[in-house]
Order: C-alpha cells, then sequence, then structure tokens
C-alpha cells in the first residue's frame, strides 16, 4: 500500500508526466506516516491564488514532499502568490526522518517559490 501523501499522490514516471494544479484549494488536517502530510509530488505541481495547508503532517514534509524518484525524472513544484503553509509539522518516525516542516523539497527535485507564506511549521530535525 502506498503510504504517500495524506491528501494527493501526484506521481510520474520516466514514460508519463503527472501533472497538478491547485487553485484556492484548502488543505487542512491531512497526515500519513511516510512522506507529505497533504501532497507528495513526484510530477509537476503548480499550486497558486491562494491555496492554504494547515494543520497537516508526516514522517518527512509535513505539507508537501516533492521528490525526483531518480535523477532522469522531473519533479517540479511551483508556489505562486497567495499560497499559505502554515502550522504543518514533519513528526519523524524514526533516526533519519523529521524533516521539512512545511515543505521537504528531495535530491533531484525543483522548487519555486513567488509570493507564498510560510510560517510556524515545525519538524524534529533540520
Amino acid at each position: 500500500a502506498v503510504l504517500d501523501g495524506g491528501g494527493i499522490f501526484n506521481y510520474g514516471s520516466s514514460a508519463s508526466s503527472a501533472t497538478l494544479v491547485v487553485e484556492n484549494g484548502a488543505f487542512y488536517s491531512n497526515r500519513t506516516p511516510q512522506n507529505g502530510g497533504a501532497i507528495y509530488n513526484a510530477g509537476i505541481a503548480m499550486i497558486r491564488d491562494g491555496a492554504s495547508f494547515e494543520h497537516n503532517w508526516a514522517a518527512n514534509g509535513g505539507a508537501i514532499y516533492n521528490h525526483a524518484a531518480a535523477q532522469n525524472l522531473d519533479a517540479f513544484l511551483a508556489l505562486g502568490n497567495g499560497v499559505q503553509i502554515y502550522n504543518n509539522r514533519a513528526i519523524g518516525t524514526d533516526l533519519t526522518s523529521g524533516r521539512g516542516g512545511g515543505i521537504y523539497n528531495a535530491e533531484f527535485a525543483t522548487l519555486s517559490i513567488n509570493g507564498a507564506i510560510i510560517t510556524y511549521n515545525t519538524s524534529l530535525k533540520e
């Protein structure tokens, strides 16, 4: 069973990409024992126009986990004006997790932030 992405699991592959667009959406109190309390992204995700993420939690990436499954696969996350990522938690379930209270941007993944507000998120590790 896939335990990533408490709200949305967006996953592309080398054969085809997955695209997610969120406008004015609200992600509240989603959770998962692994990665991405609200969204797990291994594709292209554009979040804009006042979308909000609040009180989500996961082992890594309390609100969003952005992950390129391999170096040759694209993972792109863009956060636009008015997006709020507030009071999310990376809870950690072992010695290697607990990172990215608001967002965890993994190796080979790209993150673009333009006018988003990211505040009061907590993680167990740096």
